[in-house]
């Protein structure tokens, strides 16, 4: 079984199934990392419907697409137009984690050569990829768009995790993660007497079975989990802007659950990224909440396979799968980020919806069809961004 040894942890299974090599959901050497077929063209959609035909057109077969993918290039244009706003040095320095084929990569650093060459010129950008297929994918495109860049040693690609990542930075740093956070491993713990005091276990047979509560690492994001501050005013207000039929949506997940998947991967991240980077500006991006779930539990993942058409996707009731079988993605808490980025950097940073982020960084006609609707911003509303600022 490749050195997973069983019984063993929920998070090392999910690690196994998605990033075992060669044969993990995103090491497989045949993967595809979704990529449009071709730039969407918005001032020319009438409207939404025209906007979701065309992206059902363009769709890559067997793919998940992410929101840089999808608006493209203006997604990256935000993020590049945040991190002049927040610079601190004439060089700005990037650290992209998850950074699949380069698309966020290509995007902010084609903002600051069309519109800050002086930037440009001095900007050093790292794009970090677990997958040896996908960073070759991406040192292709960035070394054939930014030459001269490339060949002055100011972009590299890098095929390894995150959490391999050894490279001790002390200057001002921007490490952008995109749609990379819910793929971070979680375990799963069980109330028992009003405590969360048992641990899931999965067997070779793929069984899961409870045991008592005893590994240090879940105890210790356990404790950062149930002793976050409750939801401020201003985030409940955030969360009924969204309208009722989010809010419903959201009201009916919040059913009383036994079990809660414990995000025990990006607590393991963000205390590796203390040790690694002295003066770190985290940019996350990810889904803060996923409807339709299957698997009953607070934080539970959806487990899918894409099909070949762009509605077409097998949902899974379970995560105990085969190897490489279905991503397993998880919706991310963004208020236990803010938390632990207080305890690990004494600061707890900034949450917000990402339409109030590119409401803020982006034009607002940058993806405007012909009716006014602007999927930049009115679509992918169950997503957020956390900000170390």
């Amino acid at each position: 079984m490749n050195g997973l040894r069983y019984p063993c942890l929920v998070r090392d299974f999910i690690q196994d199934r998605l990033y075992q090599p060669n044969k993990g959901y995103f090491m497989k050497p045949d993967h595809q990392l979704g990529q449009l077929t071709g730039e969407l063209r918005y001032h020319d959609f009438k409207g939404i419907h025209s906007y979701r035909e065309a992206i059902g057109e363009k769709y890559p077969k067997y793919a998940f697409l992410t929101p840089v993918e999808i608006f493209q290039p203006w997604y990256g244009h935000a993020i590049a137009n945040y991190c002049l706003e927040k610079q601190k040095s004439p060089t700005i320095k990037i650290i992209e984690f998850g950074g699949g084929t380069g698309t966020g990569a290509l995007s902010i650093l084609d903002f600051y050569k069309n519109n800050h060459m002086q930037t440009y010129k001095k900007v050093n950008y790292t794009l970090c990829d677990i997958s040896p297929v996908i960073a070759e994918t991406a040192k292709a495109r960035l070394s054939k768009a930014h030459p001269e860049l490339y060949r002055n040693g100011q972009i590299s690609v890098i095929a390894k995790s995150a959490f391999d990542y050894q490279k001790i930075t002390e200057e001002f740093t921007y490490i952008i993660a995109l749609e990379m956070l819910d793929n971070l491993p979680h375990d799963r713990v069980w109330m028992e007497n009003k405590e969360y005091c048992l641990q899931s276990m999965i067997t070779e047979d793929l069984e899961e079975k409870k045991e008592p509560l005893t590994d240090k690492i879940i105890k210790d994001c356990l404790d950062v989990y149930t002793n976050m501050p409750p939801m401020s005013d201003s985030d409940r207000e955030s969360e009924y802007a969204e309208g009722f039929i989010y809010n419903l949506i959201k009201y009916w997940n919040r059913k009383k659950y036994d079990n809660l998947f414990l995000p025990t991967g990006i607590y393991m991240l963000m205390n590796h990224f203390k040790k690694v980077f002295t003066n770190p500006h985290f940019i996350f991006s990810d889904f803060d909440f996923l409807p339709g779930k299957k698997i009953k539990g607070i934080n539970a993942p959806i487990v899918s396979k894409k099909g070949e058409k762009s509605n077409e996707k097998k949902d899974f009731s379970t995560f105990l799968t085969p190897v490489g079988e279905a991503d397993i993605f998880f919706p991310t808490n963004f208020r236990f980020i803010q938390e632990l980025n207080r305890k690990i950097y004494g600061k707890s940073g900034g949450v917000a919806k990402s339409y109030k982020f590119m409401e803020k960084y982006a034009k607002s006609n940058w993806t405007e069809t012909q009716t006014g609707y602007r999927p930049l911003f009115d679509d992918f509303r169950n997503t957020s961004f956390f900000t170390s600022d």
